[in-house]
């Protein structure tokens, strides 16, 4: 399959790397649920590592990733949006938005 290519600027995923505190261990008790949570902490650590690559950089830079890393994340933007207050946070709401609509678009 394909891999899906996000461009983003380094304050972009900063905002998306918040999404990464609201999944936890708590409460998985199944071998699929701790093997999803494995796979997005990994994800997780892939997102974390290139923001301190790019965190003094400006402008765009690219990230790909294959079709579960994409897949994932999306789940982790979803999980994200439903925590934000669009109201107090519009810009990292558009911005996270934004990101889960091209994830989506890209996963079908």
């Amino acid at each position: 399959m394909e891999r899906i290519k996000l461009k983003l600027k380094t304050e972009q995923l900063k905002i998306v790397n918040n999404a990464w505190s609201l999944i936890t261990k708590n409460g998985l008790t199944t071998p699929e649920q701790k093997l999803l949570y494995d796979l997005t902490d990994k994800l997780a650590k892939k997102f974390k590592k290139k923001f301190i690559e790019k965190e003094f950089t400006d402008g765009y830079f690219s990230m790909k990733l294959e079709y579960n890393e994409a897949y994932f994340l999306n789940k982790a933007l979803e999980i994200q949006l439903s925590e934000i207050n669009p109201i107090e946070f519009p810009y990292e709401y558009n911005v996270i938005f934004r990101i889960a609509n091209y994830i989506t678009q890209k996963l079908q």
